[in-house]
């Protein structure tokens, strides 16, 4: 299958993806989170990280939940509605 140059990866809703077990990120080689699940986090959703009034991701809340090399640069683009 080939892919035309310039499509982007999409997460729906983002509301029933689960941070910690469901691949989410746009990387190529790991689409998983590779931190540690944090106790009482495991039903992280990946709408939990977005910020709702601007609708974009939570940065703050990123930077402080997850390991170097699950940065920002991996995440796809944050379109979420507001």
């Amino acid at each position: 299958m080939v892919l035309k140059e310039g499509f982007q990866w999409r997460l729906g809703d983002r509301v029933s993806i689960d941070v910690w077990k469901q691949p989410w990120l746009r990387s190529t080689n790991i689409a998983y989170i590779q931190t540690p699940m944090y106790p009482r986090m495991e039903d992280l959703k990946v709408s939990d990280l977005i910020d709702y009034h601007s609708g974009h991701w939570n940065n703050p809340l990123i930077d402080n939940l997850f390991e170097a090399g699950d940065v920002r640069a991996s995440y796809p683009t944050c379109s979420y509605p507001r």
